[in-house]
């Protein structure tokens, strides 16, 4: 969510290391923080929340705004069902017993 926000609250586009920079401390607490970023800049692009451009050896990350007007409700559970479930929010996931 904080990804997210920071993207929201940013006109345009934004230089992944920048970006990863400016996450830094909310990030610091994991294991590999960058890989983190990765992964959930991966799973907003995957969900059509964001869009990622590379140009040379940089890559921009900007949010789509009109993504909400797009997907439906059942496309979004769908592809939510769809991503790798984390270990670390078990909670999120739907109960199994």
């Amino acid at each position: 969510m904080v990804l997210l926000k920071r993207l929201l609250n940013t006109d345009g586009k934004v230089e992944f290391l920048q970006l990863a920079e400016a996450l830094r401390d909310t990030y610091a607490t994991r294991k590999a923080p960058i890989r983190a970023i990765v992964r959930d800049i991966n799973r907003l692009q995957a969900l059509g929340a964001i869009r990622v451009e590379k140009k040379g050896a940089q890559y921009f990350v900007s949010v789509r705004l009109e993504w909400p007007s797009m997907i439906t409700e059942n496309e979004f559970f769908s592809k939510i069902a769809a991503m790798p479930k984390s270990k670390t929010y078990g909670f999120l996931s739907p109960d199994e017993g």
